[in-house]
């Protein structure tokens, strides 16, 4: 046999046989998820201690409160944290006793600011590797301000998730060099910044990072702005009018709710 036939016949089997590169992905991928499962269950374990101070130690809770109480809205919060408590109010059977609901609104910010935070610390992976994201993981987890807020029933945490949520997909559509691949990411950025203008109506300003990465991302073709746009505006408009339905519904308005 001669060496042609010999490299010939091997050739089948160095193709089927599985890249150390791609195992290395995969098992690196993996820890990731691991390590950003567990940054999220310590924070939301770390954001939720010692939440059952009564409701008027911040004046804000007491409106917040009422509203949920009674299933309506005023409309002078932005709608993220109020819909977010009535949904963990209603899946968990909470009473409706004052103290029952405003610890579930600092249950639910709790929940906001442990996601915003692994999110965050996952940015600094794809910024900076295992080191980014061990410091993202120690500032972040242990950051005051975020463990002051995930302990009030306030929209704080529901625009930090919101704004760490468009963060996250920006960069993720800044490195992806694959047009299909980048379809789920123009998803949670629309996601993000419903979030982040739902939790707060300061957050309307992470608009700008979709509108640069509109016109800007990388593989700039002529027609490919109109096509991101195409794709951004439906999914922010189906987003905000999932989180905003009950603005659609005016039987719900309580303008004597503070």
């Amino acid at each position: 046999m001669s060496q042609g036939e010999i490299q010939t016949s091997e050739s089948p089997e160095k193709e089927a046989a599985p890249s150390p590169v791609r195992w290395r992905k995969w098992l690196s991928a993996i820890a990731v998820a691991i390590w950003c499962s567990l940054l999220f269950a310590f924070c939301l374990w770390l954001f939720t201690r010692n939440n059952g101070f009564p409701v008027g130690f911040h004046p804000d809770e007491g409106g917040k409160v009422h509203q949920i109480v009674r299933d309506v809205r005023n409309y002078r919060h932005p709608q993220l944290m109020l819909e977010a408590t009535q949904l963990w109010k209603s899946w968990a059977n909470i009473p409706d006793d004052t103290q029952s609901v405003v610890v579930a609104g600092r249950q639910v910010a709790a929940f906001f600011g442990a996601a915003a935070a692994t999110m965050m610390a996952l940015t600094a992976f794809l910024c900076a590797r295992w080191w980014g994201l061990i410091l993202g993981s120690i500032l972040l987890g242990l950051c005051p301000y975020i463990l002051t807020y995930s302990h009030y029933m306030k929209e704080d945490t529901s625009l930090l998730v919101g704004v760490a949520m468009t963060i996250l997909a920006s960069r993720v559509i800044w490195m992806t060099r694959r047009w299909y691949a980048r379809i789920p990411a123009w998803a949670l950025i629309a996601a993000g910044c419903a979030l982040a203008a739902s939790g707060k109506y300061v957050g309307i300003m992470t608009l700008a990072l979709p509108l640069v990465l509109i016109i800007f991302a990388p593989g700039f073709r002529w027609y490919r702005p109109i096509l991101r746009l195409l794709l951004f505006v439906p999914l922010l408009v189906l987003f905000l009018g999932i989180i905003n339905h009950r603005t659609l519904n005016p039987d719900g308005l309580d303008i004597t709710t503070v």
